[in-house]
């Protein structure tokens, strides 16, 4: 339940450097990458761990000459110990989202420019040092994949499904995939003008060359374009947190009905999901609190550095308006 916790924040080479995103293989390798703003580029530095944390190793980002200029901010993700892909955000005088994508073949140690950029700025999954998943950022919700090293870029369509219109206008969360040929990936459908929004699940068994409506989640709370409807997949059970003011756990699997669970009693708004199984995992909510429930919703703790954390005792059941 994670009641205690062991600091293991890698120290940056410079005081002014900020984290500016957190990358974990798997439970032994992770990434943070350290960003700080500079002229006439801003500086970055990248921390490794291969034991958990315990100890951290920190190599400066030397970055190719780009057109533009960066912001110091960023997104990293590694497919293994040594293949690796950046996303670093570039100033833009309109509302058009712009990235660069750097890769390295070294764990980090050297950086080279992707052979073809895919643009946008949104977050990133390395699959394999060949393939990887992009999606845009803010209103440029297109999903994009690569299966080449970067050489080139596809756009991956999910048009909305008849029974959600008028939602029609989709924001794309990144793929997850179980193994080389399952996965899914979820998208919020944005009706404008007060209608509806809706969530749906694609389901892929071709390693996501395409992709199928799995679970529907329809009439949903108005959401604005570019919004997604904050969700998570644990053993093929589709996770999503429903509404804004009071967020309502719901939990829905393949051809199953929706199984609802309380609020977080006085907090408000859910930012992020991460869920193990179906029943423990983890949000964040309101200004930053971190929640965690065993039994799938149903009771959360409260969980702050130290070892008493806080019990959250909801107050009672609240089920959203089924699937259509």
């Amino acid at each position: 339940m994670a009641a205690n916790w062991t600091d293991v924040t890698p120290h940056p080479p410079d005081s002014g450097e900020q984290i500016a995103d957190i990358y974990f293989l798997d439970t032994h390798h992770g990434w943070v990458l350290f960003a700080q703003y500079g002229e006439p580029e801003p500086k970055f530095d990248l921390a490794y761990t291969g034991d958990t944390g315990a100890t951290w190793t920190t190599m400066h980002v030397t970055l190719p000459e780009n057109e533009g200029i960066l912001s110091p901010n960023g997104r990293v993700a590694f497919a293994d110990a040594q293949h690796g892909w950046m996303i670093l955000n570039i100033h833009t005088s309109s509302a058009f989202s712009a990235g660069t994508l750097p890769m390295t073949s070294d764990g980090g140690r050297t950086w080279r420019d992707a052979p073809s950029q895919p643009g946008g700025q949104g977050p990133i999954l390395a699959v394999t040092a060949e393939e990887a998943w992009i999606v845009g950022d803010g209103e440029d919700e297109e999903l994009q994949v690569t299966r080449d090293g970067a050489k080139s870029w596809q756009t991956v369509s999910l048009p909305a499904p008849k029974e959600i219109h008028p939602a029609i206008y989709p924001t794309s969360a990144l793929p997850v995939f179980e193994d080389r040929k399952h996965g899914f990936v979820a998208v919020t459908y944005s009706g404008g003008s007060g209608s509806p929004s809706a969530a749906v699940l694609f389901a892929t068994s071709d390693g996501g060359r395409t992709w199928n409506p799995d679970r529907i989640l329809a009439n949903l709370q108005e959401t604005s374009v570019g919004e997604s409807i904050p969700s998570t997949v644990a053993d093929s059970a589709w996770i999503t947190a429903i509404g804004n003011r009071q967020p309502i756990l719901s939990v829905l699997r393949s051809g199953g009905r929706i199984r609802a669970s309380s609020h977080y009693s006085g907090y408000f708004s859910t930012h992020q999901l991460s869920f193990a199984t179906p029943t423990q995992g983890w949000v964040t909510v309101g200004d930053g609190y971190l929640m965690c429930t065993t039994d799938g919703g149903f009771n959360w703790i409260e969980l702050l550095p130290g070892p008493q954390p806080h019990v959250i005792q909801p107050h009672g059941n609240f089920v959203p308006r089924p699937a259509s």
